[in-house]
Protein backbone atom coordinates (compact mmCIF):
# COMPACT_ATOMS: atom_id res chain seq x y z
CA UNK A 1 0.00 0.00 0.00
CA UNK A 2 0.95 3.41 -0.19
CA UNK A 3 1.77 6.37 2.34
CA UNK A 4 2.74 9.61 1.68
CA UNK A 5 3.69 8.94 -2.03
CA UNK A 6 6.16 5.90 -0.58
CA UNK A 7 5.42 2.34 -1.79
CA UNK A 8 5.72 -0.59 0.99
CA UNK A 9 4.77 -3.34 -0.65
CA UNK A 10 8.07 -3.04 -2.83
CA UNK A 11 9.91 -3.31 0.71
CA UNK A 12 8.22 -6.51 1.92
CA UNK A 13 9.47 -8.04 -1.36
CA UNK A 14 13.03 -6.46 -0.26
CA UNK A 15 12.36 -8.49 3.08
CA UNK A 16 11.74 -11.75 1.59
CA UNK A 17 14.73 -11.57 -0.98
CA UNK A 18 17.21 -10.85 1.91
CA UNK A 19 15.70 -13.87 3.79
CA UNK A 20 16.89 -15.87 1.12
CA UNK A 21 20.20 -14.53 0.45
CA UNK A 22 20.86 -15.37 4.26
CA UNK A 23 19.89 -19.11 3.65
CA UNK A 24 21.33 -19.32 0.55
CA UNK A 25 24.56 -17.83 2.53
CA UNK A 26 24.40 -20.16 5.21
CA UNK A 27 24.38 -23.78 2.80
CA UNK A 28 27.49 -21.87 1.11
CA UNK A 29 28.97 -21.63 4.59
CA UNK A 30 28.23 -25.34 5.44
CA UNK A 31 29.81 -26.97 1.83
CA UNK A 32 32.79 -24.75 2.52
CA UNK A 33 33.35 -26.45 5.88
CA UNK A 34 32.84 -29.89 4.05
CA UNK A 35 30.08 -31.17 5.83
CA UNK A 36 27.68 -33.32 4.07
CA UNK A 37 25.05 -31.39 3.01
CA UNK A 38 22.37 -34.12 3.15
CA UNK A 39 23.17 -34.24 7.13
CA UNK A 40 22.90 -30.46 7.79
CA UNK A 41 20.04 -29.38 5.67
CA UNK A 42 18.42 -25.72 6.93
CA UNK A 43 14.51 -27.06 6.89
CA UNK A 44 12.98 -23.21 6.78
CA UNK A 45 9.41 -24.85 7.39
CA UNK A 46 10.15 -26.86 10.51
CA UNK A 47 12.44 -23.56 11.42
CA UNK A 48 9.01 -21.36 11.15
CA UNK A 49 6.33 -23.95 11.82
CA UNK A 50 7.61 -25.62 15.35
CA UNK A 51 5.22 -26.77 17.73
CA UNK A 52 5.84 -27.38 21.71
CA UNK A 53 5.16 -30.99 22.57
CA UNK A 54 2.16 -32.15 25.01
CA UNK A 55 3.04 -34.14 28.59
CA UNK A 56 2.03 -37.39 28.75
CA UNK A 57 -0.73 -37.94 30.43
CA UNK A 58 -0.04 -41.13 32.57
CA UNK A 59 -2.53 -43.82 33.99
CA UNK A 60 -3.47 -44.34 37.67
CA UNK A 61 -1.29 -47.89 36.97
CA UNK A 62 1.99 -46.12 35.56
CA UNK A 63 1.26 -43.32 38.27
CA UNK A 64 1.69 -46.37 41.21
CA UNK A 65 4.53 -47.81 39.09
CA UNK A 66 6.14 -44.41 38.89
CA UNK A 67 5.73 -43.72 42.89
CA UNK A 68 6.51 -47.35 43.82
CA UNK A 69 10.21 -46.66 42.26
CA UNK A 70 10.87 -43.14 43.39
CA UNK A 71 10.00 -45.10 47.21
CA UNK A 72 12.32 -47.89 46.25
CA UNK A 73 15.47 -45.12 45.50
CA UNK A 74 14.79 -43.07 48.45
CA UNK A 75 14.60 -46.11 50.65
CA UNK A 76 18.25 -46.94 48.75
CA UNK A 77 19.01 -43.45 49.95
CA UNK A 78 18.26 -43.18 53.47
CA UNK A 79 19.78 -47.13 54.03
CA UNK A 80 23.24 -45.73 52.14
CA UNK A 81 23.28 -42.23 54.55
CA UNK A 82 22.37 -44.61 57.85
CA UNK A 83 25.54 -46.41 56.72
CA UNK A 84 27.88 -43.73 56.14
CA UNK A 85 26.87 -42.83 59.28
CA UNK A 86 26.66 -45.69 61.28
CA UNK A 87 30.38 -45.90 59.98
CA UNK A 88 31.49 -42.46 60.42
CA UNK A 89 30.02 -43.36 64.44
CA UNK A 90 32.43 -46.44 64.51
CA UNK A 91 35.19 -45.05 63.28
CA UNK A 92 35.00 -41.94 66.03
CA UNK A 93 34.49 -44.75 68.61
CA UNK A 94 37.12 -46.57 67.87
CA UNK A 95 39.61 -43.45 67.66
CA UNK A 96 38.06 -42.07 71.40
CA UNK A 97 38.95 -45.56 72.23
CA UNK A 98 42.55 -45.58 71.09
CA UNK A 99 42.78 -42.32 73.17
CA UNK A 100 41.75 -43.37 76.39
CA UNK A 101 43.78 -46.46 76.24
CA UNK A 102 46.51 -44.87 74.98
CA UNK A 103 46.08 -42.02 78.49
CA UNK A 104 44.65 -45.06 80.46
CA UNK A 105 41.13 -43.34 81.06
CA UNK A 106 38.93 -45.13 82.32
CA UNK A 107 34.88 -44.03 81.90
CA UNK A 108 33.00 -43.41 84.75
CA UNK A 109 29.85 -43.50 83.02
CA UNK A 110 27.17 -46.17 83.73
CA UNK A 111 25.49 -48.39 80.96
CA UNK A 112 22.49 -47.40 80.00
CA UNK A 113 19.70 -49.90 81.52
CA UNK A 114 15.83 -49.37 81.15
CA UNK A 115 14.70 -50.65 84.55
CA UNK A 116 11.07 -51.37 84.92
CA UNK A 117 8.97 -50.74 87.85
CA UNK A 118 5.66 -50.94 89.85
CA UNK A 119 4.69 -48.19 92.47
CA UNK A 120 2.86 -49.85 94.03
CA UNK A 121 4.95 -52.75 94.58
CA UNK A 122 7.26 -51.04 97.58
CA UNK A 123 6.28 -49.59 100.96
CA UNK A 124 8.80 -47.22 100.94
CA UNK A 125 8.17 -43.34 100.54
CA UNK A 126 11.02 -40.22 100.27
CA UNK A 127 12.43 -39.38 103.59
CA UNK A 128 12.34 -35.76 103.62
CA UNK A 129 15.11 -34.11 105.76
CA UNK A 130 16.78 -30.76 106.72
CA UNK A 131 20.77 -30.55 106.93
CA UNK A 132 24.30 -30.83 104.46
CA UNK A 133 23.57 -33.57 101.85
CA UNK A 134 27.33 -33.63 101.40
CA UNK A 135 27.75 -35.06 105.18
CA UNK A 136 26.09 -38.22 104.45
CA UNK A 137 27.98 -41.43 104.41
CA UNK A 138 28.25 -45.10 102.68
CA UNK A 139 25.38 -43.71 100.18
CA UNK A 140 25.26 -41.63 96.48
CA UNK A 141 24.86 -38.22 96.73
CA UNK A 142 22.86 -36.79 93.48
CA UNK A 143 23.93 -34.04 91.51
CA UNK A 144 22.75 -32.43 88.30
CA UNK A 145 25.06 -31.27 86.05
CA UNK A 146 25.28 -29.81 82.17
CA UNK A 147 27.79 -31.39 79.83
CA UNK A 148 29.54 -28.09 79.32
CA UNK A 149 32.09 -29.93 81.87
CA UNK A 150 32.95 -26.34 83.30
CA UNK A 151 32.77 -27.09 87.36
CA UNK A 152 30.29 -24.10 88.71
CA UNK A 153 30.55 -22.24 92.24
CA UNK A 154 28.21 -21.36 94.66
CA UNK A 155 25.94 -24.20 95.98
CA UNK A 156 26.05 -27.51 95.27
CA UNK A 157 29.95 -27.50 93.58
CA UNK A 158 31.30 -25.80 96.64
CA UNK A 159 29.35 -27.65 99.32
CA UNK A 160 30.80 -30.88 97.22
CA UNK A 161 34.47 -29.45 96.28
CA UNK A 162 34.79 -28.33 100.52
CA UNK A 163 34.95 -32.08 101.36
CA UNK A 164 36.71 -33.47 98.01
CA UNK A 165 38.22 -32.44 94.66
CA UNK A 166 36.95 -35.86 93.30
CA UNK A 167 33.91 -35.02 91.23
CA UNK A 168 35.20 -31.68 89.95
CA UNK A 169 38.02 -34.00 89.06
CA UNK A 170 35.89 -36.62 87.57
CA UNK A 171 33.52 -34.26 85.89
CA UNK A 172 36.09 -31.80 83.81
CA UNK A 173 38.34 -34.99 82.97
CA UNK A 174 35.16 -36.63 80.83
CA UNK A 175 35.05 -33.95 78.90
CA UNK A 176 38.83 -33.57 77.90
CA UNK A 177 37.77 -36.88 76.27
CA UNK A 178 34.94 -36.54 75.16
CA UNK A 179 33.14 -39.02 77.77
CA UNK A 180 29.99 -36.05 79.19
CA UNK A 181 27.12 -36.39 77.17
CA UNK A 182 23.25 -35.76 77.94
CA UNK A 183 21.60 -38.87 79.73
CA UNK A 184 24.54 -39.88 81.16
CA UNK A 185 25.51 -41.00 84.79
CA UNK A 186 29.01 -40.42 85.75
CA UNK A 187 29.59 -42.38 89.42
CA UNK A 188 32.77 -40.81 91.11
CA UNK A 189 34.25 -41.40 94.99
CA UNK A 190 33.51 -38.70 97.50
CA UNK A 191 34.22 -38.19 101.07
CA UNK A 192 32.78 -40.06 103.98
CA UNK A 193 33.06 -43.54 102.00
CA UNK A 194 30.46 -42.02 99.97
CA UNK A 195 29.48 -41.87 96.15
CA UNK A 196 28.37 -38.84 94.05
CA UNK A 197 26.70 -39.51 91.17
CA UNK A 198 26.83 -36.46 88.63
CA UNK A 199 23.63 -36.34 86.62
CA UNK A 200 24.21 -34.65 82.91
CA UNK A 201 20.38 -33.39 82.68
CA UNK A 202 20.77 -29.51 82.47
CA UNK A 203 20.61 -27.75 79.29
CA UNK A 204 21.48 -24.51 78.68
CA UNK A 205 20.09 -22.15 75.77
CA UNK A 206 19.16 -18.93 74.47
CA UNK A 207 16.50 -18.79 77.30
CA UNK A 208 18.59 -20.12 80.18
CA UNK A 209 19.33 -22.98 82.29
CA UNK A 210 16.06 -25.65 82.65
CA UNK A 211 15.93 -29.20 83.56
CA UNK A 212 15.90 -32.01 80.85
CA UNK A 213 13.35 -34.26 82.44
CA UNK A 214 14.32 -37.03 79.94
CA UNK A 215 17.91 -36.48 80.57
CA UNK A 216 17.34 -36.50 84.28
CA UNK A 217 15.53 -40.12 83.32
CA UNK A 218 17.84 -42.16 81.40
CA UNK A 219 20.62 -40.85 84.07
CA UNK A 220 18.55 -42.34 86.89
CA UNK A 221 17.24 -45.55 85.35
CA UNK A 222 21.21 -45.63 84.70
CA UNK A 223 21.56 -45.57 88.64
CA UNK A 224 19.20 -47.19 89.47
CA UNK A 225 20.22 -50.60 87.77
CA UNK A 226 23.58 -50.39 89.39
CA UNK A 227 22.32 -50.13 92.63
CA UNK A 228 20.36 -53.03 92.42
CA UNK A 229 23.47 -55.41 93.15
CA UNK A 230 24.44 -52.47 96.01
CA UNK A 231 21.82 -53.34 98.53
CA UNK A 232 23.76 -50.99 101.51
CA UNK A 233 23.33 -47.64 99.41
CA UNK A 234 20.73 -45.43 99.51
CA UNK A 235 20.21 -42.14 97.76
CA UNK A 236 20.47 -38.84 98.96
CA UNK A 237 19.42 -35.43 97.01
CA UNK A 238 19.27 -31.83 97.27
CA UNK A 239 15.98 -30.23 96.61
CA UNK A 240 17.11 -28.49 93.32
CA UNK A 241 16.42 -24.98 92.56
CA UNK A 242 14.08 -25.39 89.82
CA UNK A 243 10.13 -24.94 88.88
CA UNK A 244 7.65 -26.74 90.62
CA UNK A 245 6.28 -28.50 88.10
CA UNK A 246 10.07 -30.01 87.21
CA UNK A 247 10.48 -30.80 90.96
CA UNK A 248 7.24 -32.66 90.85
CA UNK A 249 8.50 -34.44 87.91
CA UNK A 250 11.73 -35.03 89.66
CA UNK A 251 10.46 -36.47 92.53
CA UNK A 252 8.46 -38.99 90.44
CA UNK A 253 11.24 -40.14 88.78
CA UNK A 254 12.85 -40.82 91.78
CA UNK A 255 10.04 -42.68 93.09
CA UNK A 256 9.94 -44.54 89.77
CA UNK A 257 13.36 -45.58 89.94
CA UNK A 258 14.52 -45.40 93.49
CA UNK A 259 11.69 -46.17 95.59
CA UNK A 260 9.84 -48.53 93.53
CA UNK A 261 13.47 -50.84 93.43
CA UNK A 262 13.10 -50.86 97.44
CA UNK A 263 16.30 -48.04 97.58
CA UNK A 264 15.87 -46.05 100.44
CA UNK A 265 16.16 -42.52 99.17
CA UNK A 266 16.14 -38.54 100.97
CA UNK A 267 15.55 -35.07 99.37
CA UNK A 268 17.35 -32.54 101.39
CA UNK A 269 16.17 -28.95 102.20
CA UNK A 270 18.76 -26.78 103.56
CA UNK A 271 18.43 -24.62 105.93
CA UNK A 272 21.21 -21.66 107.02
CA UNK A 273 19.14 -20.67 109.97
CA UNK A 274 19.15 -24.63 111.08
CA UNK A 275 21.80 -24.79 114.09
CA UNK A 276 21.62 -28.92 114.65
CA UNK A 277 25.24 -30.61 113.01
CA UNK A 278 23.65 -33.04 110.94
CA UNK A 279 20.40 -33.93 109.03
CA UNK A 280 17.31 -34.28 110.70
CA UNK A 281 13.69 -35.46 109.77
CA UNK A 282 11.59 -32.42 108.61
CA UNK A 283 8.50 -34.45 111.28
CA UNK A 284 11.32 -33.58 113.84
CA UNK A 285 11.82 -30.04 113.30
CA UNK A 286 10.95 -27.51 116.46
CA UNK A 287 7.79 -25.72 116.16
CA UNK A 288 9.82 -22.43 116.25
CA UNK A 289 13.01 -21.13 114.05
CA UNK A 290 15.24 -19.11 116.38
CA UNK A 291 15.94 -15.90 114.29
CA UNK A 292 19.24 -13.92 114.83
CA UNK A 293 17.18 -10.51 116.53
CA UNK A 294 15.13 -13.20 119.11
CA UNK A 295 17.50 -11.80 122.25
CA UNK A 296 17.10 -8.93 121.13
CA UNK A 297 13.14 -8.57 121.75
CA UNK A 298 11.03 -7.94 125.01
CA UNK A 299 9.99 -11.06 126.44
CA UNK A 300 6.00 -11.27 125.22
CA UNK A 301 3.21 -12.69 126.74
CA UNK A 302 2.14 -16.43 126.48
CA UNK A 303 -0.62 -15.62 123.47
CA UNK A 304 1.78 -13.29 121.98
CA UNK A 305 4.59 -16.10 121.48
CA UNK A 306 1.70 -18.12 120.15
CA UNK A 307 0.26 -15.92 117.62
CA UNK A 308 3.84 -14.83 116.27
CA UNK A 309 5.81 -18.17 116.48
CA UNK A 310 7.22 -19.32 113.26
CA UNK A 311 6.14 -21.82 111.88
CA UNK A 312 8.16 -25.04 111.11
CA UNK A 313 8.91 -25.77 107.33
CA UNK A 314 6.90 -28.59 107.22
CA UNK A 315 4.12 -30.32 109.53
CA UNK A 316 3.97 -33.97 110.38
CA UNK A 317 0.31 -33.80 110.75
CA UNK A 318 -0.07 -35.11 107.17
CA UNK A 319 1.44 -38.67 108.20
CA UNK A 320 0.00 -41.66 107.04
CA UNK A 321 -3.36 -39.17 106.07
CA UNK A 322 -5.06 -40.18 101.89
CA UNK A 323 -6.62 -36.45 101.70
CA UNK A 324 -9.00 -35.77 98.90
CA UNK A 325 -9.19 -31.97 97.46
CA UNK A 326 -12.39 -30.50 96.43
CA UNK A 327 -12.26 -29.58 92.95
CA UNK A 328 -14.52 -26.37 93.54
CA UNK A 329 -11.03 -25.19 95.16
CA UNK A 330 -9.04 -22.36 93.20
CA UNK A 331 -6.54 -24.14 91.06
CA UNK A 332 -3.48 -22.04 93.07
CA UNK A 333 -5.13 -22.96 96.71
CA UNK A 334 -4.97 -26.41 95.82
CA UNK A 335 -1.69 -26.80 94.36
CA UNK A 336 -0.43 -25.40 97.19
CA UNK A 337 -2.10 -27.92 100.09
CA UNK A 338 -1.55 -30.84 97.58
CA UNK A 339 2.43 -29.88 97.71
CA UNK A 340 2.46 -29.33 101.80
CA UNK A 341 0.45 -32.91 102.13
CA UNK A 342 2.98 -34.97 99.77
CA UNK A 343 6.20 -32.57 101.38
CA UNK A 344 4.30 -33.89 104.67
CA UNK A 345 4.69 -37.94 104.38
CA UNK A 346 0.37 -37.31 103.37
CA UNK A 347 -0.69 -38.92 100.21
CA UNK A 348 -3.69 -37.00 97.77
CA UNK A 349 -6.01 -39.25 95.82
CA UNK A 350 -7.54 -37.87 92.74
CA UNK A 351 -10.93 -39.78 93.40
CA UNK A 352 -13.20 -40.52 96.44
CA UNK A 353 -13.12 -43.80 97.78
CA UNK A 354 -13.20 -45.89 100.74
CA UNK A 355 -9.28 -45.18 101.56
CA UNK A 356 -9.84 -41.38 101.85
CA UNK A 357 -8.82 -40.57 105.50
CA UNK A 358 -9.80 -36.20 104.92
CA UNK A 359 -11.69 -34.94 102.35
CA UNK A 360 -10.76 -30.90 102.13
CA UNK A 361 -13.65 -28.73 101.07
CA UNK A 362 -15.09 -25.25 102.15
CA UNK A 363 -18.65 -26.80 101.63
CA UNK A 364 -19.11 -30.10 103.74
CA UNK A 365 -22.61 -30.05 103.18
CA UNK A 366 -21.59 -31.78 99.42
CA UNK A 367 -19.90 -34.67 101.32
CA UNK A 368 -21.64 -35.69 104.35
CA UNK A 369 -23.53 -38.53 102.27
CA UNK A 370 -20.95 -39.10 100.15
CA UNK A 371 -17.89 -39.69 102.16
CA UNK A 372 -17.28 -43.37 103.84
CA UNK A 373 -17.80 -43.55 107.45
CA UNK A 374 -14.90 -42.20 109.75
CA UNK A 375 -13.44 -39.50 106.81
CA UNK A 376 -12.93 -36.05 108.28
CA UNK A 377 -13.91 -33.05 105.99
CA UNK A 378 -11.61 -30.31 107.16
CA UNK A 379 -11.81 -26.57 105.69
CA UNK A 380 -8.98 -25.25 103.47
CA UNK A 381 -8.71 -22.27 106.64
CA UNK A 382 -7.84 -25.29 109.17
CA UNK A 383 -5.09 -26.40 107.28
CA UNK A 384 -3.64 -22.68 106.28
CA UNK A 385 -1.64 -22.61 109.28
CA UNK A 386 0.43 -25.29 108.41
CA UNK A 387 1.64 -22.97 104.86
CA UNK A 388 2.69 -20.18 106.48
Amino acid sequence: YDFEGKNYREKKHKDREALDELIAEGKTSISKNDINKDACTIDTENIINTTRSTRTILTPGEQKKRQELLDKECEALREQQKTAQEKKRKAAEARRIKSWNESGYISTALSSTTVHSDLNSSSLMIDYVVGDVTLQKDGVILHCADSSGQWGTGGMFTALSRHSKQPAECYELAKDMGDLKQGQCHLCDFAHNSKVALLICIKRGVTGVKLDLKSLGDALSSLSAHLKSQSSLSVHMPRIGFSTDDWYSAERLLRKYFVSQNIPTSVYYYSKRSSQPGPSSLSAMPAAVPTRNTAKKRSASPDETSAKRPRSLLSDGFSDMIVYLDPSLKPTEAKTIRKYIIAGNGKVLSHLDEDVSHVVSYDSHNFTDHVPHGTQILSPNSLSSYFK
